[in-house]
């Protein structure tokens, strides 16, 4: 089996330079991205099936002009039930993103077997957002507020779609680029 998820790339305007400093300091530095799909699991037979399925959706998905901009300009800091808490940039209303997003998981609806079946939730009720940090205490969260201007915003380009294909699910695996698929919008 194979571990397929998939994100919209975000490319930082340079203004938005502190994000990247933000979550070096406060979480795994990974490409910055929204996840339209969770992790979920697909049969190694499968792979280019998925990898049709994901371009015939794209297809059906029209970029009009500034689809590409995005915007985040809400923290939103959730407790998890086992200690897994997030600190999330919510973005601001992008019908090109949930466009994007409903028309994979329709696409994707018999790729069901989650590799976190709490994501599905996350999926079913989506809200495009940046992960700037995880697993934090109370106090932490106290000084990761206080980075935050009371007009803060983080502005970025929709880049590509990209799909990692992953044995296992580690922030190398998920860093390296032999392992991802990327789909041009």
């Amino acid at each position: 089996m194979k571990i397929f998820a998939l994100y919209l790339m975000i490319k930082p305007y340079k203004n938005s330079k502190w994000i990247t400093e933000f979550r070096t300091k406060y979480d795994q530095p990974d490409f910055l991205h929204v996840t339209l799909i969770s992790g979920r699991y697909v049969e190694e037979g499968k792979v280019n099936e998925l990898k049709s399925a994901v371009a015939e959706a794209l297809s059906r998905v029209k970029i009009e002009e500034g689809d590409r901009k995005i915007i985040f300009n809400e923290l939103a800091a959730d407790s998890g039930t086992k200690s897994d808490d997030i600190f999330m940039i919510n973005s601001a209303e992008n019908k090109f993103v949930t466009n994007i997003q409903e028309e994979l998981k329709i696409a994707l609806c018999k790729y069901n077997n989650y590799l976190n079946p709490i994501t599905k939730n996350y999926e079913d009720n989506f809200t495009p957002h940046i992960t700037v940090a995880r697993d934090f205490n109370v106090q932490k969260k106290e000084e990761m507020m206080k980075y935050f201007p009371a007009d803060f915003v983080c502005e970025g380009e929709i880049e590509s779609l990209a799909m990692p294909i992953l044995n296992n699910a580690t922030i190398e695996e998920r860093m390296d680029l032999k392992n991802i698929v990327i789909f041009k919008l």
